[in-house]
């Protein structure tokens, strides 16, 4: 603290600390700082506002994207349901003749509703990709498009067991499609069987009513929505992204609470944290109606950029603080030109004081040391037997009363800096009584001398004095006003070569 405190004194005790510009220019930084301090609490709260309004947003919007999805589910489901009671799908030769009719991603988009079956087959934001006609073993006995192979891959043979076990329609795993890129699943609904046998209808479609949500919905800029099961696993993602499709999202809070790793939602954070960047996100629950399998079960999450969010409330935060950067930098400038105004009017001041010291000396008014001299004024030139302190300086006011009855010291010239004030000086009067130990000449004196006054806090606390001897006063020479020399006439300039050698001739005469 020793060592600490050693430089703190220094500096608290330089010129730079103590002059008036640098402490002008500290006021005006204190001034600035509650603005400062009120500029960042506001900023944070129009952050919080900012990220409320967004997480409420986030919110409405995951609902409208769950009622968007769930309609989607609905139309298809009505639509395998009255497909799955015509009676064209119990022939199979009548059943791929009536399927091909069905509209499909490569068909014109207004000639399919003129076919057979095309109206209970109209799905929007979905693109049929295949429809057939299987059996319990997945073995396909009729479908809309010629195909290498009688039997339905794994996934979609799980998909028409669960639907014909549970009697109503089922849903596979929204998947990316091998050949086309995009993302695809697989509807499938029990046919009323004829007999013993049982069929099921399967339908796989391009899903876009995620995307077209999207459009509609103006989300803002990165910002995501994906749908996952019950057990963390990825079935959709807008922006696209079919890599990511069938991968577990296990491990991710958000994820983990949903499906019920982590029940303990005061575990969960606030924002979600996607490849080091925070999003504002908001979950809700995706049921297929008409379904009563768990794995109908799903999950949508919007999650928004947190920069994209807070953008406006950071736009307006540094919209502020540059406006109070220029308003510091203009009152720092203020501040730096004002110290050398009030330096200046100050200096006018404390030469005033000093001026009315020396008409303390010349008029005698001892009450006027008072305002002018402070308690521990200290004269560091006093005269023999002078006192110390202010008092030192009245009794040497009234030694020159007594001594130079009508003396005056006249202030010649006044130099203020800083804290000091430097003053030329010349005192007059007749001598006629002792001062300090010089005799009375009862002459005229002058005596001229360079006196130095410091100020602090406003009053004088030290002075030196440097003065010459006194020496009597010569009284002014009078001279004679010139007489003014006449201008010669016309005449005389006309004979002015004459009059010379009329004068040699009258001397010569006289001679």
């Amino acid at each position: 603290m020793r060592r600490l405190g050693t430089p703190i004194r220094w500096l608290a005790g330089s010129s730079l600390v103590r002059s008036l510009r640098f402490r002008l220019i500290l006021l005006v930084l204190l001034a600035s700082l509650p603005s400062l301090v009120l500029l960042f609490l506001t900023a944070s709260q129009q952050r919080e506002v900012a990220i409320d309004a967004g997480e409420e947003e986030a919110q409405r919007l995951v609902v409208l994207a769950v009622d968007n999805l769930r309609t989607n589910a609905e139309q298809v489901e009505f639509a395998l349901r009255t497909l799955a009671l015509r009676p064209e799908l119990q022939n199979s030769s009548s059943c791929t003749q009536f399927l091909q009719t069905l509209p499909s991603g490569s068909s014109d988009p207004v000639e399919p509703l003129a076919r057979p079956g095309a109206d209970e087959f109209r799905i929007e934001n979905a693109t049929i990709r295949a429809v057939a006609v299987v059996d319990n073993d997945g073995s396909v006995i009729c479908r809309d498009q010629p195909t290498d192979g009688d039997r339905l891959d794994d996934d979609d043979a799980l998909v028409v067991r669960r639907s014909l076990t549970t009697d109503q329609v089922s849903l596979g795993n929204v998947r990316a499609d091998p050949e086309g890129g995009g993302l695809i699943v697989t509807y499938a609904h029990p046919i009323p069987p004829e007999g013993s046998e049982s069929r099921a209808i399967v339908a796989t479609l391009e899903v876009a009513a995620l995307a077209a949500f999207t459009r509609v919905a103006g989300l803002p800029e990165d910002a995501f929505v994906t749908i996952f099961d019950s057990e963390g696993v990825l079935q959709q993602r807008y922006p696209a992204a079919p890599e990511q499709v069938g991968h577990s999202m296990e491990g991710t809070p958000v994820v983990d609470m949903m499906i019920g790793q982590n029940p303990d939602p005061e575990n969960v954070p606030d924002d979600l944290d996607v490849d080091g960047e925070a999003y504002i996100y908001a979950t809700e629950d995706l049921w297929y109606s008409g379904s009563t399998d768990a794995t109908a079960r799903g999950f949508v999450m919007v999650a928004f950029p947190e920069r994209v969010i807070v953008q406006r409330a950071s736009e307006k935060f540094n919209e502020n603080l540059g406006k109070l950067a220029i308003a510091g930098v203009v009152a720092l400038i203020a501040a730096w030109i004002g110290a050398d105004l009030f330096v200046a009017r100050d200096g006018e001041t404390r030469k005033a004081m000093i001026r009315d010291l020396y008409h303390a000396f010349s008029a005698g008014s001892l009450e006027e040391l008072d305002d002018i001299l402070g308690p521990s004024y200290i004269d560091h030139t006093p005269n023999p037997g002078q006192a110390q302190g202010p008092d030192g300086l009245k009794q040497n006011v009234a030694a020159f009363r007594a001594a130079f009855p009508d003396g005056e010291i006249l202030p010649r010239e006044l130099l203020a800096d800083r804290d000091k004030v430097v003053a030329r000086v010349t005192l007059t009067g007749t001598h006629l009584a002792d001062y300090f130990g010089m005799r009375p000449s009862g002459r005229p004196v002058t005596a001229d001398g360079v006196e130095t006054f410091r100020f602090d806090d406003g009053m004088v606390v030290e002075s030196w004095s440097l003065f010459g001897e006194l020496r009597p006063l010569q009284e002014p020479k009078v001279v004679a006003p010139e007489q003014p020399v006449k201008s010669s006439g016309l005449m005389s300039r006309m004979f002015r070569r004459r009059k010379p050698l009329e004068t040699e001739s009258s001397s010569a005469n006289a001679g």
